[in-house]
């Protein structure tokens, strides 16, 4: 309670610097405000079980206008999220050549199955009013109202989240690349096309390749 009422929840400030355990979920509460006003986009790696509300407030409503890269971690598995919530990737492959022999034998030893602990969300990242949540909070229940957590939530600082921003994607791209590299093995998936028409998606009115293509291009 001591922190619930001298740390309370600031939405107004540009920066501000959350602890917990604290009572009533307020910080939960704000993480979805903050990625329900998502307007552009949303980039996000997450670790562990998440709260329905906030996976939910993750993968929004079908077919909207925010495009949406991430990943989520549970249990023994890497969820990627792309464009739509309709389209996901499960990324767990080592693969077998490279510095993938050296991963395969230093796990065995790992405890447990975690394979990505990153904690960050970035709204709005292709415009001028992006907004960061990042700190040890993995935006549970627990790290709300058990553990002793803490946070970040920054505002309206471009350069800052173009730095998560890219952090971020590059985590996603990672793991869509080991998704598709073992489809590919497997026989799974085709190659690009060698002409252009591999494209045409990009510029098809209503796809959500054409959307990430003007969102990344700033519009």
């Amino acid at each position: 309670q001591w922190l619930t009422l001298n740390n309370p929840m600031a939405p107004q400030e540009p920066l501000f610097a959350g602890f917990s355990p604290r009572t009533g979920e307020g910080d939960l509460d704000r993480f979805v405000d903050i990625i329900h006003g998502a307007r552009k986009d949303l980039l996000f790696v997450t670790a562990f079980v998440l709260p329905e509300r906030i996976l939910d407030a993750l993968l929004g409503q079908p077919n909207d206008d925010v495009l949406r890269y991430g990943l989520q971690n549970t249990a023994s598995r890497i969820t990627g999220f792309h464009a739509d919530r309709t389209a996901q990737f499960a990324a767990t492959a080592l693969l077998n050549t490279g510095l993938e022999g050296w991963l395969r034998e230093n796990m065995k030893g790992q405890k447990g199955n975690l394979l990505v602990h990153t904690k960050a969300i970035v709204t709005d990242f292709t415009s001028d009013t992006p907004t960061i949540i990042s700190g040890s909070h993995n935006l549970s229940a627990a790290a709300s109202n058990g553990n002793d957590e803490n946070y970040l939530i920054i505002q309206g600082d471009t350069d800052l989240a173009d730095r998560y921003g890219l952090e971020l994607l590059r985590f996603y791209e990672h793991y869509r690349f080991r998704y598709f590299a073992k489809k590919l093995a497997l026989k799974q998936v085709k190659p690009l096309a060698v002409d252009d028409s591999w494209s045409d998606d990009y510029y098809r009115e209503g796809d959500l390749r054409a959307l990430s293509r003007v969102r990344f291009c700033g519009r």
